[in-house]
């Protein structure tokens, strides 16, 4: 485990658009004071829109997003100190792999957070999301993980049957 910087660090893994480098990044994404290569375990599709989108094995999801920025940070801050392993339902860990992204750092999560939400049609009260924001262990290399929010497909994947992107990674 990497230890958390000061009270309010709030780490976000990306795998689409919002990378260095692609259409929302500056837009949501500029004020990172860290970005680092990283991983998670998931199965990453690619969207008729213009953007990929990540499944998830239930059992990685160790905290859901709520619309109080401040217990999310301090959900995450806790998870930093002692790290649940990832629990895996039978057969599950062969049907999910490696997703390939950038963990990103944030000294100050709050303004840009909430319009990140609604960018990614993320709705932690009135449900429907396309997108739900989970925290989830982002792994570094074999040794070092690290809890990060990360917007998972929630109703986008419903009903629909996008491609896989082999590989894991979305350029």
């Amino acid at each position: 485990m990497v230890p958390e910087p000061a009270e309010g660090f709030f780490r976000l893994f990306v795998y689409g658009t919002l990378k260095r480098g692609f259409a929302n990044h500056e837009r949501f994404c500029a004020s990172a004071v860290q970005i680092r290569t990283a991983q998670i375990r998931g199965r990453l599709f690619e969207t008729p829109w213009g953007h990929p989108v990540v499944a998830l094995p239930a059992g990685e999801i160790l905290a859901r997003g709520s619309a109080d920025h401040e217990l999310d940070g301090s959900r995450q801050r806790a998870l930093a100190m002692e790290p649940a392993p990832p629990k895996y339902l039978p057969g599950q860990e062969k049907s999910f792999g490696w997703v390939q992204g950038e963990l990103l750092g944030f000294s100050n999560p709050h303004g840009w957070l909430v319009a990140l939400d609604h960018f990614e049609e993320f709705d932690p009260v009135g449900g429907g999301s396309r997108f739900e924001r989970v925290l989830v262990l982002a792994y570094l290399d074999e040794s070092i993980s690290i809890p990060a929010w990360v917007y998972a497909g929630a109703g986008i994947l419903s009903g629909h049957a996008f491609p896989e992107i082999t590989g894991g990674r979305w350029q």
